[in-house]
């Protein structure tokens, strides 16, 4: 699913051209092997460049993670949902479940889709969150079950729209130690989930324990990002 928020061809067109022969979905097998070399101490999320649903082994991933003892998150717009699915993860203890109330659909249908399955999910045992970034949906308040967290739209670490570049020494407030790093399919780690272009690798979790990750002291993307803070 693409949204104005998610420069996702980007990421598209940049992957493509580094890894042409590469798998375009991560698979069940190589997400489990990536998980043998991540500390449980690290939170699992599912999100990042895309919609996690979109992946059709989502649910057993989620299953084998929370088996294996990690904490789980979830960040999601329930473009493809299996709602009928909803059974198999109802009983996780979801670190965060976030939706993303989307406010503008191409189509009646595809909006009709979204609020069916928000019901379900807000009737289900799972405790979830809300966020709205184009503005906040009026039409879903009758179904939502607590507040919704009002973000503003931003450059997307200038992928969406052109930065300043900030020359002062500073940091992510975001990611403490460069450690909310994003798993592509060919098991490749990225920086974080602003990285569309693809321009910082940590290396390969195939191969590598996530703490041996190659992390600098500072990154360049970061200086164009809005939550790069100066000291």
């Amino acid at each position: 699913m693409r949204c104005g928020y998610c420069p996702q061809q980007k990421l598209i067109d940049t992957y493509s051209r580094d890894y042409p022969k590469d798998d375009k979905s991560l698979t069940l097998y190589k997400f489990l092997a990536c998980l043998t070399n991540i500390p449980k101490d690290v939170r699992i999320d599912f999100a990042g460049f895309s919609e996690p649903f979109c992946n059709y082994n989502i649910i057993k991933m989620i299953r084998y993670a929370n088996s294996y003892g990690f904490k789980i998150g979830i960040y999601t717009t329930l473009f493809n949902f299996p709602i009928d699915r909803i059974g198999c993860i109802e009983d996780i203890k979801f670190d965060r479940f976030v939706i993303h109330l989307k406010k503008n659909f191409k189509l009646q249908k595809h909006k009709d889709q979204f609020k069916t399955n928000l019901k379900i999910l807000v009737d289900s045992k799972i405790d979830l969150s809300y966020v709205a970034i184009d503005g906040v949906p009026e039409d879903y308040l009758d179904i939502i079950d607590k507040g919704i967290n009002k973000v503003e739209l931003i450059s997307r670490a200038g992928n969406l729209k052109e930065m300043v570049k900030n020359n002062d020494v500073g940091s992510c407030f975001k990611s403490k130690g460069f450690s909310q790093n994003v798993l592509l399919p060919n098991g490749m780690v990225y920086l974080c989930c602003m990285d569309y272009r693809l321009k910082h690798c940590l290396g390969d979790l195939l191969k590598t324990n996530y703490n041996k990750l190659t992390r600098d002291s500072h990154y360049e993307l970061c200086r164009k990002c809005e939550f790069y803070k100066t000291k």
